[in-house]
């Protein structure tokens, strides 16, 4: 036997009720999962610029830093296969020219960024 009294009227509200909030949970997670999806397609300098706008300035201190940081690897693996290309003389070493371009193209990637 119970120990709880209760009326079968107010058992079948506070089921009505815990019901009612699981659906708004529900809904909520829905609606947090959508929005996180539809903030990746965001692009990163919109979402900078409306950190700062709130005032979030530490967030978008670190969002910029990331996109450095990517751009960076982008220049470096650039680069990388660049070098890859480069013609060497009989005895190894990257011509004077070669090296010239290398460095042409890494300068005009760093301003880039």
């Amino acid at each position: 036997m119970s120990q709880y009294k209760i009326s079968k009227k107010r058992l079948a509200q506070i089921i009505k009720e815990e019901y009612q909030s699981l659906n708004e949970d529900n809904a909520l997670t829905r609606t947090i999962n959508r929005w996180a999806e539809e903030a990746k397609s965001i692009p990163p300098h919109l979402t900078v610029a409306r950190m700062m706008q709130d005032g979030d300035l530490d967030g978008a201190m670190e969002t910029i830093k990331s996109m450095k940081h990517a751009q960076a690897m982008a220049v470096e693996d650039e680069v990388v296969a660049n070098v890859d290309e480069v013609p060497y003389n009989r005895s190894g070493d990257v011509s004077e020219q070669s090296l010239h371009s290398i460095r042409s193209l890494i300068h005009q990637e760093l301003k880039n960024l």
